[in-house]
């Protein structure tokens, strides 16, 4: 597909997209102001005129904050909101999402009615990337904001999701596990990630027990078989 240049104020976010991470564009700006947009954003029309960005928001800003009045588009064809859903995720690939705005996505796609085979068919994700990705949302607010902010990561928080699942029926449960399984000291990972985590004085501690990159540790190296009884 061809490019072309757009005028700015011809495109609109899609109010159907994760929340962007828009911050620290700054050095993406100066970069635009001497070479320009390099990577085309990729939209599709609008019922009241003009083109939403599907992928390229934060582009977009940078753009907009190195005083650009038209940026390079390539069009693509989304008729439905679910269309638009699937091509958010396909372009994700290249405009990296974060794995729980994935799951926020791929939720409303379930939400419509698409099944987990399209979902991983239509956006390039494995099967059991769709699954794991929708397990995210089954994990109580404190856990998603450690993935969130980077103190655990998305393939430890599904181990614990699965370690504490409340149900086999394949899709997320609207109800999140009792608290005593998380981070807590009734954990039974707790007693090991006390006595491993020597970061007390230093880090934020997580259930009054030890910091969350060692709960982490352990949990990943409980699922992989390494510790001991």
């Amino acid at each position: 597909m061809n490019a072309r240049m757009v005028p700015m104020n011809a495109l609109y976010p899609n109010p159907d997209n994760p929340p962007s991470r828009l911050r620290g564009i700054e050095d993406l700006a100066e970069s635009i102001k001497l070479y320009g947009v390099l990577q085309p954003l990729i939209v599709t029309p609008r019922q009241r005129g003009g083109l939403t960005i599907i992928d390229g928001r934060r582009r977009y800003a940078a753009a907009d904050l190195a005083g650009r009045q038209a940026v390079p588009c390539v069009a693509a064809k989304a008729a439905t909101r679910t269309d638009q859903l699937l091509l958010i995720l396909a372009a994700g690939l290249g405009e990296r999402l974060t794995p729980l705005e994935e799951a926020q996505v791929m939720r409303d796609l379930r939400a419509d009615g698409v099944k987990f085979t399209d979902i991983a068919r239509r956006t390039g994700r494995s099967l059991s990337t769709v699954r794991e990705r929708l397990q995210l949302l089954d994990t109580p607010s404190e856990v998603q904001d450690m993935v969130a902010g980077g103190t655990l990561t998305a393939a430890a928080a599904v181990e614990l999701a699965r370690q504490t699942a409340t149900t086999g029926s394949g899709t997320v449960a609207t109800r999140a596990p009792a608290r005593p399984a998380w981070f807590t000291k009734s954990h039974p990972m707790a007693r090991l990630v006390r006595e491993t985590c020597t970061h007390r004085d230093t880090r934020k501690v997580v259930g009054g027990v030890g910091c969350g990159q060692c709960w982490q540790d352990v949990i990943v190296a409980d699922a992989r078989g390494e510790v001991r009884a």
